[in-house]
């Protein structure tokens, strides 16, 4: 796990003000966010000021704010979830939303 593959930021989507790290798939629109290793981001997601940790998947037409999720989280297609700047949403690990 310590090698891990470049990340992949879709033209398509758009990648601004964020720090990814490798192994990533990132399609969709991801702004102010923190991604750990092996996160994807399905084309059609919207997270924004986000802190997603190693593994997790956000599905196509998902829209995240203020959310910082656990080790392996999947966020299903179409949801939307949303916290405070002051008070984020927190998912802990392991959790299909």
């Amino acid at each position: 796990e310590y090698s891990m593959p470049a990340t992949y930021i879709d033209p398509v989507g758009a990648c601004t003000d964020s720090l990814i790290a490798d192994g990533c798939d990132i399609q969709g629109s991801v702004r102010h966010c923190v991604v750990f290793r092996g996160v994807r981001v399905e084309r059609g997601a919207d997270v924004e000021n986000c802190i997603l940790l190693n593994g997790t998947v956000v599905k196509k037409g998902t829209i995240l704010r203020h959310v910082i999720t656990d080790k392996h989280v999947t966020v299903g297609e179409g949801r939307t979830l949303m916290g405070g700047a002051d008070y984020p949403l927190v998912i802990g690990r392991d959790t299909e939303v």
